[in-house]
């Protein structure tokens, strides 16, 4: 059960609720590893063990200390500590939360184990990389709340760890603010940002960047797909700008490649058709950069392969 998000009120000697924008914590998080519910993972770890010093054993438990430098700590800031599972083995773990697109929160401790540590066996597997799932329980006792870090949203009163902000929204802790068009968040994040060339964000409260389908391009910022241009090509979705045909091709507007200009023509770089290669000169191939003049003493018509 979790300790009640609460700050002592000074000199009342009774406990408050922490307001809007504000959390209180410890820095001595208790958590259930929820990734880590199969004991045969270390012959190391046992359910006696871990319910004789946590009090449960359910899952593997880990008790951590992210020192003193604050009084509050929230996992969203990514805060390394010291951490013991139930006194038999020790890491140093990392906190972290993530949102996903339907705006759910998880938060997850990762732990720094060598592959060669005996004690963890095949627990290692959920401990190291993204981590396993965790819910906490803080040791609270504080006689201050703490403003919620930007990038997350405290919406209500008696917050303990800060969720990320939500997808399509930009946070300062205490409050949020949906993207613009042309903007878009993906959860977690103080600022909207840019959509990136080769894709388009539509509307306002956009989350995800969506990629521009071949022949069409967008640049930075962008609430649509614009049509590649003639002499142009735009070969792959989420192009970032059309790509200019080289001499020797051609390319209609809403291209995805451009054209070889067949024998007895060529192109000028950028072009949307071939023309044909004068008199007095030769192109022998498809894709001829530049007609070949003929020598002294070879004459050609216009479109002529050779001389």
């Amino acid at each position: 059960e979790q300790v009640q998000s609460v700050t002592h009120e000074e000199g009342a000697g009774t406990c408050v609720n922490c307001a809007a924008g504000h959390y209180t914590s410890g820095r001595k998080p208790k958590c259930r590893l929820l990734d880590l519910t199969d004991w045969t993972c270390s012959t190391y770890f046992n359910p006696t063990t871990f319910a004789a010093k946590y009090g449960f054993s359910d899952v593997v438990g880990v008790e951590c200390d992210f020192g003193t430098a604050k009084t509050t700590y929230t996992l969203f800031e990514q805060t390394t500590a010291t951490c013991s599972f139930a006194d038999v083995a020790f890491s140093e773990c990392t906190g972290s939360a993530a949102i996903d697109n339907l705006d759910a929160v998880t938060f997850r401790l990762s732990c720094d184990i060598d592959a060669d540590e005996n004690v963890f066996q095949q627990c290692r597997n959920n401990l190291v990389g993204a981590g396993s799932r965790v819910t906490c329980t803080w040791e609270g006792g504080l006689e201050n709340c703490t403003a919620c870090p930007p990038g997350t949203f405290c919406e209500g009163t008696n917050t303990i760890d800060p969720p990320p902000c939500p997808h399509g929204h930009a946070c300062d802790g205490a409050s949020k603010t949906a993207c613009v068009a042309g903007t878009y968040s993906t959860g977690g994040l103080a600022t909207c940002l840019n959509c990136p060339n080769g894709s388009t964000c539509p509307m306002a409260g956009w989350g995800e960047p969506s990629k521009c389908p071949a022949k069409y391009y967008s640049g930075a910022g962008a609430t649509q797909c614009e049509e590649c241009w003639a002499g142009h090509a735009c070969p792959t979705e989420a192009t970032p700008w059309p790509m200019q045909c080289p001499k020797g091709y051609y390319a209609l507007p809403l291209s995805d490649q451009c054209s070889s200009c067949a024998p007895g023509n060529s192109s000028h770089a950028g072009s949307s058709e071939c023309y044909m290669c004068p008199a007095g000169t030769s192109c022998p191939t498809q894709a001829t950069p530049d007609p070949n003049i003929c020598a002294a003493g070879y004459k050609s018509l216009a479109g002529a392969t050779t001389c």
